[in-house]
């Protein structure tokens, strides 16, 4: 059974529960893996640590999250952490591109200008090119955890960092993902992206001033 953390409900892991106490089929193992478990609510957290704590025979759970500290500390204290390299960035043009890309939202992140005559213009932007600035503003945030601050977007982020504002813009990125999956406008989704964050950042720079 797979699933996402952003869209599991409490009522959805006590399903879990009883699918567990039921007998596994073909080799008599079960896994439940959950991608992006970061964006488990406290309450669906809360209610997976029992079956954490209390694990039926032949159940596993593989929970996907690019960064650990992301997780409920009671989760991960209750978990065999893997940590596993990110695929190799994606090369030639289109890595050329995605910077560009960062540093237009960059610019526009702070200045509230120069963005929208770009994802404005037809065919500029598309599904692919918005995943890859999502996976490069996560990268962005990851590295710097990990020391590395060489990144213009982790240095943006860290100039009004707070573990609120922290936390907010990884469900931004988030939704942004979960909006791409539904067919919607990629440069409607990418200026949406660009602007709720905007708002986050400098509303946290009026509230700390």
């Amino acid at each position: 059974m797979t699933t996402r953390g952003e869209s599991l409900s409490v009522g959805e892991v006590r399903d879990i529960r009883r699918i567990m106490r039921e007998k596994p089929s073909a080799n008599g193992l079960r896994t439940f893996v959950i991608s992006e478990a970061q964006g488990l609510t406290n309450a669906a957290s809360n209610a997976l640590l029992k079956s954490l704590e209390e694990p039926l025979p032949k159940n596993f759970f593989v929970l996907l999250t690019p960064l650990r500290s992301w997780l409920l500390n009671t989760v991960v204290s209750r978990s065999y952490v893997f940590t596993l390299p990110w695929q190799p960035q994606v090369g030639g043009d289109l890595s050329e591109l995605v910077q560009d890309w960062t540093e237009y939202l960059i610019s526009f992140w702070r200045t509230g200008r120069g963005l929208f005559e770009h994802t404005s213009q037809k065919g500029e932007v598309d599904e692919y090119l918005v995943r890859e600035i999502v996976r490069a503003c996560q990268q962005s945030l990851i590295k710097g955890h990990q020391g590395n601050h060489q990144s213009s977007l982790f240095n943006l982020f860290n100039l009004r960092k707070s573990p609120r504002t922290e936390v907010s813009i990884i469900h931004i990125l988030h939704k942004a993902l979960e909006a791409l999956k539904t067919q919607a406008n990629p440069s409607l989704i990418l200026d949406w992206l660009a602007l709720q964050i905007f708002s986050l950042l400098h509303s946290d720079s009026v509230n700390s001033s």
